[in-house]
């Protein structure tokens, strides 16, 4: 009843301080934190934008709770991610929570005010 919580009521499972596991982290990793995402919320792409020259016809459109994977080294460039973030489903409201950056506006769960700043979140 404490934790941060999303737009959408939705609280978070586990918070890291960003002296220490983000810090540790390479790029990779917190690439497939948004790329959790994106496959948690399902993605839409309309039109044919440039960074999505590359996918394949059948990444087009997913529904929500997808499993997806990436080759490790020849695998989604940042770009890619991006779109496919600013891409995803909207949640039963409507609202989509996280943004292109891969961050989401959270609420303090004591006092209910919104955080200062966006916050990374994955899934």
């Amino acid at each position: 009843e404490d934790m941060p919580f999303m737009p959408d009521g939705t609280p978070v499972d586990i918070i890291l301080n960003t002296h220490g596991v983000p810090r540790r982290m390479n790029i990779g990793q917190i690439l497939e934190t948004h790329l959790g995402w994106v496959a948690k919320a399902g993605w839409n792409i309309e039109g044919e934008p440039e960074w999505a020259a590359n996918l394949p016809d059948g990444l087009r459109h997913a529904q929500p709770d997808q499993t997806v994977s990436t080759p490790v080294f020849d695998g989604a460039k940042e770009e890619e991610l991006q779109g496919l973030l600013s891409c995803t489903l909207p949640n039963r409201d409507g609202d989509v929570m996280v943004n292109a950056d891969g961050k989401a506006r959270l609420f303090d769960g004591r006092s209910g005010e919104p955080f200062p700043y966006p916050v990374t979140v994955g899934y």
